[in-house]
């Protein structure tokens, strides 16, 4: 379930960033989903949020074993989905890692750019 989580996430964070040219969805998108009555737009903030807050407990994580990661311009969340995938398939003791982690050495391990 958690695969999936995190596929869903990376796939929606990808249409948000495209959006707004990789920078991230604005914060009225923030606004707008997090206040909406609708409950999916509630869970697409409240995923959009929890990734990007994985994302830096992870980064920071990194950081302390001297690893980064430096996604290109243009890079989707679809073909982030494409690379953890394969990057488990290729590394299951990951499998037992926490999500965060396992995505971000996934990244690094194909984006890496030397020490921070």
């Amino acid at each position: 379930m958690r695969n999936g989580v995190i596929a869903a996430l990376l796939v929606g964070l990808s249409s948000a960033a495209t959006a707004e040219d990789r920078g991230g969805p604005l914060g009225t998108w923030l606004v707008e989903n997090c206040s909406s009555p609708d409950p999916q737009s509630k869970i697409a903030c409240n995923m959009w949020i929890a990734g990007f807050q994985s994302g830096v407990f992870a980064a920071a994580e990194g950081r302390k074993v001297g690893m980064s990661a430096c996604l290109p311009i243009g890079f989707t969340g679809i073909q982030a989905v494409e690379v953890v995938e394969k990057f488990m398939r290729a590394n299951p003791q990951f499998l037992q890692k926490r999500a965060p982690l396992a995505v971000y050495m996934a990244l690094q391990s194909v984006f890496p750019c030397g020490k921070p």
